[in-house]
């Protein structure tokens, strides 16, 4: 504590000895902390060094999450937050169907009268066709449309204008 209280003694010292013109003042450094977007790169749940191609990022705002939608919006890019929404809309028609592809699957092949070969490859059919489509539905819902690389040029953007606003005011 007695560091922490001698770190921010000196911080203010410091500031006020060696002003400099072009530095934010500290509400305006609240502010724009607050205010600038920022992206992590994850693989499951865990935050990794940011990959160029990767879908996996998330977009926060201070703190809280953006979705990739919010983001695109929020930084001025209609068209792309227009595709990210349809594309993770299209998760779900993937998630909804695969129960029932697999009853109708069922269904249809049991009353078929097959021969064993036949019998196991249309149950793996049956059980296989549904797992891809939820798997399918998941990656969709949980990934992002666009990759790191794309948005990381968008954020940087979004946030170099962010301080020039809060440097004018």
């Amino acid at each position: 504590m007695k560091y922490l209280v001698l770190v921010i003694l000196f911080i203010f010292v410091a500031t006020y000895v060696f002003p400099q013109q072009d530095e934010l003042t500290l509400e305006q450094l609240d502010e724009f902390f607050d205010s600038r977007i920022t992206i992590i790169d994850y693989i499951g749940k865990k935050e990794v060094e940011p990959q160029p191609l990767s879908t996996k990022w998330r977009a926060y705002q201070g703190e809280k999450r953006l979705s990739e939608r919010d983001f695109f919006l929020m930084t001025g890019y209609e068209l792309e937050a227009k595709q990210a929404g349809i594309y993770h809309l299209g998760s779900f028609p993937l998630i909804i169907s695969s129960p029932i592809v697999c009853c109708l699957a069922i269904k249809v092949f049991s009353q078929l009268e097959i021969d064993f070969l036949t019998g196991i490859g249309v149950i793996f059919w049956i059980i296989e066709m549904p797992i891809m489509l939820l798997g399918l539905g998941s990656k969709m819902l949980v990934n992002t449309r666009f990759p790191y690389s794309r948005a990381e040029v968008i954020m940087n953007e979004y946030n170099e204008k962010l301080l020039e606003e809060i440097k004018e005011k």
